[in-house]
């Protein structure tokens, strides 16, 4: 079974990924690289599929894994939500417009998408200074910490639903157009803080 660890084949432990896996975390402990991707007989496998085929003996198969730095990964995961905020906003904008008009399926469609991507913002952050090992207590700009900023944007998030229940598409509208600018702006800020303090991390 030929192993690859970034291309060079090596000599890991195990018979099947579990194992392997294990045996390249303990290889890669003084580099502070982890594995990030792993490929089996050319496919790029998902995190259903390795836990599908985690415990599965690989025979003669081909094992490629590739490796980052933890701050890498982060990185890339903040800077790419960046754009995200924008594209947020511009649906917002879009369902306010829509709820005016007395378009409620469509700006519903909107705002559906704008949640979302709110909520994928929400998890990068949390999931990359997990990732890097800062303290959300810890990382503040002037609005609050990054606790509080993640707090608000969940009781935000559930005003809205809250609003959408009561069928108050005027009061929706008003939010989207006048509220969330704001939290945009601080949710902006917390990413770019975020990014400078994992890029002084390297």
């Amino acid at each position: 079974m030929p192993v690859f660890l970034d291309d060079q084949q090596v000599s890991l432990e195990g018979d099947d990924l579990s194992q392997i896996l294990a045996s390249a975390g303990r290889t890669l402990e003084d580099s502070g690289r982890i594995v990030v991707e792993v490929h089996l007989d050319g496919q790029v496998l998902q995190d259903a599929q390795l836990d599908e085929q985690s415990h599965q003996t690989l025979g003669t198969s081909e094992v490629r894994l590739y490796t980052a730095r933890p701050t890498e990964i982060a990185l890339e995961a903040l800077q790419g939500m960046l754009p995200q905020i924008d594209s947020a906003l511009g649906l917002q904008s879009g369902a306010a417009d829509r709820l005016r008009r007395d378009e409620h399926g469509e700006a519903m469609g909107e705002l559906s998408q704008a949640v979302d991507i709110w909520q994928q913002v929400q998890q990068a952050v949390v999931r990359s200074v997990l990732l890097v090992g800062i303290d959300v207590e810890d990382v503040s700009v002037d609005s609050g910490s990054a606790r509080d900023i993640i707090e608000e944007m969940v009781d935000e998030l559930r005003a809205v639903r809250d609003v959408i229940g009561d069928g108050d598409f005027v009061s929706l509208a008003d939010i989207l157009e006048h509220e969330w600018p704001g939290y945009a702006e601080r949710w902006r800020h917390l990413l770019e803080c975020l990014i400078r303090r994992i890029d002084e991390m390297d």
